[in-house]
């Protein structure tokens, strides 16, 4: 009974309502206090610096209200180096005074890797271990040999390169190939309504060689350039040498109707079943 008299009392009422006065009033500071520490309300917009270079930043004081960080660089030719390719955030994200902004540059120097070694690899390994270093494949040559499609050299710009000395990534490496005892013949890919990209790899992986790229029509960067002629020409009864040179034209699926060309040369998939087998023969 005291105690319900106590709860109820004026002296203990007064000194809750103080209590719960004061605990508002430091939430409410508190609440003061972050906003003006996270500066809230107080947005920037982030300008786009992409296309321009790190010194442009400094010389037109566009680092005011950021801080940079250069985040990762890659290699252009085209482009100046030290010119920002890539940001983040994106131009007019809204952020804090001071956020980080990340950049991606471009590097002085293009980037290097070790030349691997693909001398007595088959011709897929080779394939394989290049595209792991970050190289292509150029040229393919064949030399009478009895290992058959293993590497027996690699070159680079008409000379042998050996492994380890360092090359400039994206460098294409040029093979020869042993021919083997045999004479073996392959048969022509058809390469009718690729893009230049999937001729290239088809031709690429028939052990055979990229000859002229000939585009017809005058936008040459329309995307919709296909081949709509490979010389030698598509026969499913035709077979060529291993490393033989295909040279391709190309023209706009928008102008040209390719459903019909390719109709006209399908090939006999059973023909090719029964006569050939890439896995065995390379």
């Amino acid at each position: 009974m005291n105690l319900l008299r106590f709860l109820f009392s004026k002296v203990f009422l007064r000194h809750l309502g103080i209590a719960i006065g004061i605990a508002l009033i430091l939430l409410l500071l508190a609440y003061k206090g972050l906003a003006i520490y996270t500066r809230h309300g107080n947005n920037y917009i982030v300008p786009e610096y992409m296309g321009i270079t790190l010194n442009d930043i400094k010389l037109y004081n566009l680092a005011r209200d950021f801080e940079f960080v250069v985040l990762d660089s890659v290699y252009d030719n085209n482009l100046e180096p030290g010119t920002i390719v890539m940001q983040d955030p994106l131009p007019n994200s809204l952020v804090k005074k001071n956020r980080k902004i990340y950049f991606t540059i471009v590097a002085s120097l293009p980037e290097c890797v070790s030349m691997p070694d693909l001398v007595d690899l088959t011709y897929r390994q080779a394939l394989s271990t290049l595209e792991t270093y970050g190289l292509g494949i150029g040229k393919i040559d064949y030399k009478p040999d009895i290992a058959k499609n293993a590497v027996l050299k690699q070159n680079f710009e008409g000379e042998e390169i050996l492994p380890g000395t360092q090359i400039i990534k994206g460098s294409t490496i040029d093979l020869v190939l042993g021919q083997g005892l045999g004479s073996t013949k392959i048969p022509i890919p058809l390469l009718l309504g690729l893009t230049q990209e999937e001729a290239h790899q088809l031709i690429r992986d028939h052990l055979l060689n990229i000859g002229a790229n000939i585009i017809e029509d005058e936008d040459e960067t329309d995307p919709d350039q296909r081949v709509y002629r490979q010389h030698p020409a598509y026969s499913p009864e035709t077979y060529i040498n291993p490393g033989q040179q295909i040279d391709l034209w190309y023209c706009s699926a928008k102008t040209f109707n390719f459903d019909s060309l390719l109709n006209i040369n399908k090939p006999d998939t059973l023909f090719f079943e029964d006569n050939f087998d890439f896995e065995q023969n390379f």
